[in-house]
């Protein structure tokens, strides 16, 4: 809680600090912590401009060059250092440069995606996928982080000359819930890019599903209530997503090499992270392309850029 001019009034945030480096010249250190953190915060700003949901920026601090307490004031005040750095640099702490952010309730998309899995087993001799019926295999939920267990994989020894081999593999469910959630991505990150701005680290972990509302905030709710809530929700509702960590944004104004990048770096994100989710990407793909201006010039740099991906798994 905070108190203000006579005001009380409560607002959960997150501080996301920036630290000192003490492996970096104190100077370059200063220079760079400041300037990345100013260029979140833009990224943050154009974004909610653009009408794409990302957390509220509350405040931020970039004060972090600041007298050591052995050289301030009497009063105990520590003051900004200005002018050359060498005449100050045995007497000054960095503290670092903070964001304060929304905290945004709810699960990331990567957290849901992983609870709404099947296991399957997989006939290598017959080239046949099978689903296992969850209710006789209560280790479903063991094996969600576990995308191809060692221990699922079974030798069949009844028949010798062909050694039968079978695996167990947990894929994702695609329905109509996934598929909303999917939309909502390709339309977010459309108008991202129209706004030119590159988010630099689009993976699921990046992506929330917001649930409740600020008048929820007080509510102390376990993560597994919280998970389970989301899940109600979206069978109901358009899911409310939002886009979060936006340290290696960057402004892209007439580069749509690297908004197919971006694309790239969320594709490769489903496909290692969540199995049988090609659907998935495709729509959305399918999403974004009917919402960005520039989507049909992205998109095929988008394939140049899976050619090169390629190229590099091949060859190192």
């Amino acid at each position: 809680a905070t108190h203000t001019d006579g005001v009380d009034f409560k607002l959960m945030t997150i501080c996301k600090e920036r630290f000192k480096k003490s492996y970096r010249h104190s100077l370059l250190d200063v220079t760079l912590t400041k300037s990345r953190t100013k260029s979140e915060l833009r990224s943050l700003v154009r974004c909610r401009r653009a009408g794409v949901s990302v957390p509220v920026v509350y405040g931020v601090d970039l004060n972090g060059l600041t007298t050591s307490s052995s050289t301030s004031h009497d009063n105990g005040a520590k003051t900004s250092i200005k002018g050359n750095w060498d005449d100050h640099k045995d007497k000054c702490d960095w503290r670092g440069a903070c964001l304060f952010l929304e905290y945004i309730h709810g699960k990331t998309v990567r957290e849901y995606l992983e609870s709404r899995t099947k296991l399957v087993e997989l006939d290598t001799k017959t080239d046949r996928t099978i689903i296992i019926d969850q209710e006789e295999e209560p280790e479903i939920k063991k094996a969600r982080h576990d995308h191809i267990s060692k221990d699922n994989v079974r030798m069949s020894h009844e028949n010798h000359s062909s050694h039968e081999v079978e695996m167990k593999q947990t894929v994702t469910i695609i329905e109509e819930d996934t598929i909303a959630i999917s939309r909502e991505i390709g339309i977010m990150l459309a108008k991202m890019h129209d706004a030119n701005i590159v988010h630099g680290d689009l993976t699921t972990s990046n992506i929330m599903i917001r649930t409740g509302s600020k008048e929820d905030t007080s509510t102390d709710k376990s993560d597994n209530d919280t998970l389970t809530q989301t899940t109600k929700k979206i069978t109901t509702t358009t899911p409310k997503l939002v886009l979060i960590d936006f340290g290696l944004s960057t402004n892209a104004a007439s580069s749509h090499e690297e908004k197919a990048v971006d694309l790239y770096v969320l594709e490769r994100a489903f496909e290692t992270t969540h199995p049988g989710s090609e659907l998935l990407v495709q729509e959305i793909l399918r999403a974004y392309k009917g919402k960005c201006k520039h989507s049909d010039s992205v998109l095929q740099r988008l394939s140049q850029v899976r050619s090169r991906g390629r190229k590099r798994e091949c060859f190192g």
